[in-house]
């Protein structure tokens, strides 16, 4: 796995790794929200942070509380958020801006329906005030890698939802690169366990 790779995948299990693993592997979930694709020096980077990730990687810690849960759910039900990095990892490794990102940014969904990312103004404080911090830490851990995380929210539309446990499929394109989600996440999936050990 190239290092540019590895690196948010790292910080992304670590921020989360106190989390109650009989809930979800926290390893298996940061592996099916991110896709990386690579080529030609270039490498394009998504995150989608479904609502069900907030609860998976905070419970069992501290900060768990299920009226904390229902409070950030309540705040993001509407949105579907993604971090998006794309850029060039030459010698140089030169990242593009968020204005720049979102020009090539598109959620698309039910074969051929598209969203355009909602511009911050078009985003509740309270939305941007959750997730103000993400990309101060990338940054503060990654460099110029960290500082290309950008955080983007798109609306769900009427009558729609894009939950990590229920069926359903979409594609997030960046600058012309399409990545494709396959829903329910494996990691949110019942654990078939053996009838001899009681392993997994």
């Amino acid at each position: 796995m190239h290092r540019f790779v590895f690196l948010p995948l790292l910080f992304l299990t670590m921020w989360s790794s106190a989390q109650d693993t009989s809930l979800v592997n926290v390893d298996e979930l940061a592996e099916e929200i991110m896709q990386t694709k690579e080529g030609n020096d270039e490498l394009k980077m998504l995150f989608w942070l479904p609502l069900e990730y907030w609860e998976a990687v905070t419970k069992g810690t501290p900060d768990y509380s299920p009226e904390a849960i229902s409070l950030l759910e309540g705040i993001l039900r509407d949105y579907i958020v993604v971090l998006a990095v794309d850029g060039k990892i030459d010698t140089k490794s030169t990242f593009k801006t968020k204005e720049q990102v979102r020009r090539g940014l598109r959620f698309i969904y039910d074969g051929d329906k598209v969203l355009l990312p909602l511009l911050d103004s078009e985003v509740s404080a309270d939305a941007k005030e959750l997730l103000k911090e993400m990309q101060p830490m990338f940054e503060s851990t990654m460099g110029a890698m960290g500082k290309g995380f950008h955080v983007f929210y798109f609306a769900v539309p009427k009558g729609k939802s894009f939950s990590a446990k229920e069926a359903g499929a979409f594609a997030i394109q960046v600058g012309g690169t399409d990545f494709n989600w396959s829903l329910p996440l494996a990691s949110f999936s019942p654990r078939k366990l053996c009838p001899v050990d009681g392993k997994r």
